[in-house]
């Protein structure tokens, strides 16, 4: 396991880096580093130039305050192209003894994946909800459980392919290789969510400069997850039109 992990927030005010460090309570930040951001727009990168020019200046910034080079990161996912549905799969349990097995867990997720995806879409993210075994419903891990039938509910987040492409290559152009990408509501919430908040059902809005982005959860699972192309950018347009006063 790598000592530090690195992390870009590419939003459409401000992108930013940071580099944390594990620690023996979890996550020591190390290193941050915020410029304004170009060619984003909506949460999308829409010019790859000005946006590699803004990522490399943030890690530019994380890098003199941390004392590591960025050279791999997670980077977020926004933007409406981000559509989430929620979808079952059901297994039979094989083996002779009848117990869930953790392949039988992959294999209900893996059978839960089987939805329509929009050719100009792929999947991001397979999240499980929970799981039932026979006729006990609720369970959050069937590992062990005794049953002839596993069935398990999932929340697939599907994005836009040329949204992620050229996200990417933003990144790379910038000299950083893309570890992997998260949506944003998604990172949002397990930053600032308890096991408890989820259990009781909480909603989760991080509302950004451009668009915000929301993420439902309920019994414990993301029951729902969306985009809205509205932030803090259009509600000072509209103070500044209604008060005719310069932006």
């Amino acid at each position: 396991m790598k000592e530090f992990i690195s992390a870009i927030d590419i939003g459409s005010s401000l992108t930013r880096v940071v580099v944390g460090r594990l620690a023996e309570e979890g996550m020591e930040v190390v290193g941050v580093g915020a410029v304004p951001s170009k060619g984003v727009r909506g949460g999308v990168v829409v010019n790859i130039e000005n946006v590699v020019q803004s990522i490399a200046d943030a890690a530019r910034e994380a890098e003199l305050m941390s004392g590591m080079m960025v050279q791999d990161a997670y980077v977020n996912v926004s933007g409406k192209h981000l559509h989430g549905e929620n979808s079952r799969g059901v297994v039979a349990i094989t083996n002779r003894e009848r117990v869930v097995t953790e392949n039988d867990v992959y294999r209900v997720i893996e059978g839960a994946q089987y939805v329509r995806i929009p050719a100009d879409q792929e999947i991001l993210h397979v999240l499980a909800r929970e799981f039932s075994v026979d006729d006990q419903t609720g369970i959050k891990d069937p590992i062990g459980m005794t049953g002839v039938r596993l069935e398990g509910e999932v929340h697939i987040v599907m994005a836009a392919k040329t949204a992620l492409t050229n996200l990417n290559k933003a990144v790379n152009g910038a000299g950083i290789r893309m570890v992997d990408g998260i949506m944003s509501s998604l990172a949002s919430a397990e930053s600032s969510l308890s096991a408890g908040e989820k259990d009781l059902g909480t909603v989760v809005v991080d509302m950004g400069g451009g668009v915000c982005d929301i993420a439902v959860y309920l019994e414990g699972g993301l029951f729902f997850s969306a985009v809205v192309p509205l932030g803090g950018i259009h509600v000072t347009q509209d103070l500044s039109i209604g008060l005719k006063l310069p932006m």
